[in-house]
């Protein structure tokens, strides 16, 4: 059990490493002059989604682990 809860904990850190780094990118992205086209500006509202997405299973991630076995 121990093994799983590791696992799970590295799972967790990992999601937040790439969390914060599509997060960072986008904000990036949307700073640029670029960001006004309507094709750049879909692709970082879909980038805004997946963000979104990646929020709530690494939400449900933790709650899992916390729930316990």
């Amino acid at each position: 059990m121990k093994v799983t809860i590791e696992i799970a904990h590295r799972a967790i850190a990992d999601l937040k490493a790439r969390l914060a780094k599509s997060e960072v990118q986008v904000y990036a992205a949307r700073k640029h002059p670029l960001a006004k086209t309507k094709a750049l500006t879909t692709v970082l509202d879909e980038s805004d989604a997946e963000i979104a997405k990646m929020r709530a299973e690494l939400a449900r991630f933790e709650a899992m682990l916390e729930a316990g076995p």
